[in-house]
């Protein structure tokens, strides 16, 4: 079962669709997780598909036509983060879907072919940005040293930015 999902719509070509899956395909693989698995992307035919427990995110791109314009539509009214994209010197207006248009959209830039700054914006929207992966584990050094090394292990080989904090267990007076 997938943990995130993501959703490539709108008016991207074959080769924009597999461009930006690799990107994001190499961004997660630096955490361990592998497209098909732990993360899926759906396409306008696919959405309907999509596990509504995951954490989602998608991206329309902008174009002269408007594919999927009833699929962004729904998931702009589930509340679900949609990425409006243009490609240089296009009208923003024209390009994206007036519902979209108030949403914060990005200019897909010239040199940016691998469309990373599209990839992790999709990716923040889930919290899979290295910054946005941060836990504190809090153990009673008596106890637990020993699986709470190994909980910040496997952690930290996920991508997790990981702080260890043993509580010092507080000595009775006995007076």
């Amino acid at each position: 079962m997938s943990i995130y999902e993501l959703a490539i719509l709108g008016a991207a070509t074959p080769e924009e669709r597999t461009t930006l899956t690799a990107t994001i395909a190499e961004m997660v693989g630096e955490f361990k997780l592998a497209l098909n698995d732990e993360i899926i992307v759906h396409d306008g035919a696919s959405i309907a598909e999509r596990n509504k427990r995951a954490a989602f995110a998608a991206v329309y791109f902008g174009g002269s036509e408007q594919p999927d314009v009833e699929v962004a539509r729904e998931l702009v009214r589930s509340s679900a983060p949609v990425v409006p994209l243009i490609s240089p010197g296009v009208d923003f207006s024209t390009a994206i879907p007036d519902f979209l248009q108030s949403a914060n959209g990005l200019g897909r830039r010239e040199d940016d072919p691998t469309m990373s700054e599209l990839a992790m914006a999709m990716l923040e929207c889930v919290g899979l940005l290295r910054t946005q992966r941060r836990v504190f584990v809090n153990y009673r050094r008596t106890e637990s040293r020993t699986a709470a090394v190994q909980l910040h292990d496997l952690l930290s080989v996920r991508g997790f930015d990981v702080f260890l904090d043993g509580c010092i267990p507080v000595l009775q007076d006995s007076f």
